[in-house]
């Protein structure tokens, strides 16, 4: 119920800062989310199309879909980028009580 309350207040934020800032920013996208369920294997990440969440005991941290593409990383390059990010050793994804959430985002004009 914990996470929930937190997702939630994240999204919450993100939500109000996205209406405070759109109407001065010339040229802000605005992008919508959409959370999956846990993956079981890292394999279901496409890097450009899903955004990863990577959650580790009480550390985590998210990229949007198109960071990888971006910054021309390899999924093993987001992923250890994605722990860093987090707060944890580079290589810390790998252990098994890491979890990992996919989404997708949505452009709005």
């Amino acid at each position: 119920m914990r996470r929930i309350k937190k997702s939630f207040l994240i999204l919450l934020l993100a939500r109000a800062i996205d209406r405070a800032c759109s109407p001065f920013i010339p040229g802000l996208k605005r992008q919508r989310g959409f959370l999956s369920n846990q993956i079981k294997n890292l394999k279901e990440i496409t890097l450009g199309k899903n955004g990863v969440i990577l959650e580790q005991n009480s550390y985590s941290a998210l990229f949007l879909p198109e960071v990888a593409t971006e910054q021309g990383w390899s999924k093993e390059e987001l992923l250890n980028n994605l722990a860093q990010k987090a707060g944890l050793q580079t290589d810390a994804w790998r252990k098994k009580e890491s979890q990992f959430k996919i989404f997708s985002t949505m452009t709005i004009p």
